[in-house]
């Protein structure tokens, strides 16, 4: 599909198609046949394309509304009787696509997912790395001397958490009785 929609366009210029890691992408045959065609293929990120792919950032979640809308409309002028078949699948189908895969939609899509145009931090902003969760600290004796206290104490200032805090709460509690 690609290919046939863009070559006039590009003329003799590179194109650039995004795809995921599916394995049909992924082989030697298609990214022989691509680079013959002046084609760049650019592999999305494995578990990105909810970030990256125009589709999933904009277009997908409009046309499953828009479906949506349909059956609903469909169900309520037929007092929720329905069964259905291709005949009233694809009329319902084709006005969801319409209303959803408009230019507008499709360049906003893009524009979205920091690809056209590029901007990297409109998802580079949005992705933060995890935060490890704190060890476990409730299998710990209480400390009893003020080494073992220093000890808790440097541990809370790499990782403030209110369960450290409350530990040395504990172990003072108990030092002081």
């Amino acid at each position: 599909m690609f290919h046939p929609h863009t070559k006039d366009k590009a003329g003799n210029r590179r194109r650039l198609l995004i795809v995921d890691r599916h394995s049909s992408h992924i082989n030697l045959q298609f990214i022989e046949w691509a680079d013959r065609h002046r084609i760049l293929i650019i592999i999305l990120l494995p578990h990105s394309t909810h970030r990256l792919q125009p589709l999933d950032v904009g277009l997908f979640q409009l046309l499953a509304t828009a479906y949506s809308q349909q059956i609903l409309d469909l169900m309520s002028s037929s007092l929720r009787l329905v069964l259905m078949n291709k005949q009233l699948f694809w009329p319902m189908f084709k006005a969801s696509w319409q209303a959803s895969f408009s230019e507008k939609n499709i360049t906003s899509a893009f524009a979205k997912a920091g690809i056209f145009p590029y901007k990297p931090s409109e998802i580079l902003d949005k992705i933060t790395r995890p935060i490890p969760p704190p060890a476990p600290i409730s299998q710990e004796r209480t400390p009893m001397t003020c080494r073992s206290i220093r000890r808790i104490y440097k541990a809370y200032k790499k990782s403030l958490t209110e369960q450290r805090l409350n530990f040395i709460l504990h172990a003072n509690t108990q030092l002081a009785a």
